[in-house]
């Protein structure tokens, strides 16, 4: 009397269906465990912008002139961001001299790419720069308050 078998590429593919499901199931259960502050992914955008005047070189606003410029900036196409003050350092290999600006820092969420756009042009203007350094990230985030 002749066996029969399980077809053997029907059994891989169980085996296959049966090894991502588990994975799935283990990944959402360990994230759900991590994650106890609700998080949500979301797009942050950071403008680093030097206040050196982009042609002359020289700073022509204190940080906090060109913080109220970046708040009147921002407030028009933005409905919250974070800004404040930090400082830039660059090293020119031509010249082969480290360079260093007061520059300002703007954090910006629920905010649309075209939206950030706008804000890099009109800040561009307002300070005078050749350009902006713009980092895009995708992170978790969550907004956090004591339970009573």
């Amino acid at each position: 009397m002749k066996r029969k078998y399980f077809p053997f590429p029907l059994l891989l593919i169980l085996a296959l269906v049966v090894i991502v499901y588990c994975e799935v199931v283990v990944v959402k259960a360990i994230r759900n465990k991590l994650d106890i502050f609700g998080t949500e992914r979301q797009k942050k955008y950071t403008l680093y912008i030097g206040l050196s005047d982009g042609e002359t070189q020289e700073e022509k606003f204190t940080y906090d002139e060109a913080k109220q410029i970046m708040y009147d900036i921002s407030r028009k196409f933005a409905e919250g961001y974070t800004i404040y003050d930090a400082r830039g350092y660059w090293y020119e290999g031509d010249t082969n001299k480290m360079f260093s600006e007061n520059t300002l820092v703007c954090v910006l969420f629920d905010i649309e790419p075209e939206n950030v756009k706008n804000i890099m042009d009109e800040a561009i203007k307002a300070f005078n720069q050749n350009s902006i350094l713009l980092e895009i990230d995708t992170v978790r985030r969550a907004f956090y308050s004591k339970e009573e």
